[in-house]
């Protein structure tokens, strides 16, 4: 168990024999304090407290606690029956995860063979242990990893829908906090601002999959929120003072989307349809992306695409929220997204002579006449607003 749940504190041990093993007639068990300084030795200095804390207890546990066992771990007859194994199959050894950082920044293809190798041994156990390793990497490891690490994205998620998956948010929080530290924020070193701009700006490029970058932007936001409270406490809502606290300032976060939204256009034009969810369960994650991104390029490429595609109206009708109530405050959700002229030439032209027959019915035909019958609604109440004024 303690090999599987805690490698690093398996390995120390192992490694520091003498610190644990002692003749069985030696009753005396050290203090907490020393219990707790060979825990946070074996987990590292970014190790969480409560970590530490149960490693600690384990260790009491383990080898104070079970010594009136016949054959205790800490008597030195028995303690390489418990330590002397080596890491399963599936477990990534600290060496290779040292290895993987000095490699980050090589221009071969070491770093993609050896990511590429860990993670599908065992991402989350890799991501683990390059987050206990972040306090520790020099601002050049940062980067390294930062630029590196990006289009591995595929290998860290699990779910069906990126922004959804625990693993995915893990693997964008770990980006963010290293583009922070590669270029830490400082009153003195404006020209740090900048330069994480770049480099956040070099992951929206690669990232993948595509929809992960929005899991990222969140993530830079999260990380930017854990500055502020770090540096002003309770008083982290002082805006005006700490916009240097910023991982991406104001004026940066045109350099961090503008990727994105170049590969989201060029996503659209290789396959339009991929885009538009074809019903209520369908992935919005790119189109989501796209709003964040350069909602006025989405607006475009959506009245574009119904010209092309006037099936898609009703898809595009759901997927901004459209429904029969409150009919006036959906069809003005829906205006601040697209035109609604473009929605109604596209459902005028797929339904045609269905919209007027009594006989045709169904889901799809219900929502275009109720916004048909509310684009005309909304028509009259501007013309007849223009018409008293004059």
């Amino acid at each position: 168990g303690l090999r599987v749940l805690f490698p690093e504190l398996y390995a120390y041990v192992r490694d520091h024999e003498a610190d644990f093993t002692r003749p069985s007639d030696d009753t005396i068990a050290p203090s907490d304090q020393v219990l707790s300084t060979h825990a946070r030795n074996a987990l590292g200095k970014t190790a969480l407290d409560e970590e530490v804390d149960a490693a600690a207890v384990l260790l009491r546990f383990l080898f104070y606690s079970n010594r009136q066992t016949e054959q205790p771990i800490s008597d030195p007859r028995y303690f390489a029956r418990h330590f002397g194994y080596a890491l399963t199959t599936r477990e990534i050894s600290d060496g290779e995860v040292q290895t993987l950082i000095a490699v980050a920044g090589s221009p071969d293809d070491a770093f993609p063979a050896f990511v590429r190798r860990l993670a599908t041994r065992n991402s989350p156990q890799l991501l683990g242990l390059l987050k206990r390793r972040l306090r520790n990497l020099s601002p050049p490891q940062c980067v390294a990893l930062a630029k590196a690490l990006p289009v591995f994205g595929e290998l860290f998620t699990q779910g069906e829908h990126v922004k959804d998956d625990p693993g995915a948010k893990e693997f964008a929080d770990f980006l963010a906090w290293l583009i922070h530290q590669a270029y830490p924020a400082s009153r003195y070193e404006p020209a740090n601002a900048a330069q994480r701009h770049i480099l956040a700006a070099e992951t929206t490029e690669k990232i993948e999959p595509l929809a992960l970058a929005s899991t990222f932007i969140n993530a830079l936001y999260d990380v930017t929120r854990s500055i502020k409270w770090n540096y002003h406490g309770n008083n982290y809502r002082r805006e005006e003072e700490d916009d240097w606290l910023r991982v991406i300032a104001p004026e940066g976060w045109p350099v961090v989307l503008a990727p994105i939204a170049r590969r989201l256009r060029e996503c659209a034009e290789r396959d339009p349809t991929a885009m538009v969810p074809k019903d209520n369960t369908g992935d919005t994650d790119l189109l989501d992306l796209w709003r964040r991104a350069d909602p006025e390029g989405r607006r475009e490429w959506l009245e574009a695409h119904l010209r092309q595609c006037p099936a898609d109206g009703v898809n595009v009708l759901r997927y901004l929220g459209f429904s029969s109530y409150p009919v006036d405050e959906k069809y003005r959700d829906v205006a601040r997204e697209i035109s609604p002229a473009a929605i109604k030439d596209a459902l005028l032209r797929h339904f045609g002579s269905s919209l007027t027959a009594d006989e045709a019915n169904s889901s799809d035909l219900s929502l275009a006449r109720y916004y048909l019958d509310e684009f005309e609604n909304q028509t009259k109440t501007v013309s007849s607003g223009a018409e008293s004024i004059e």
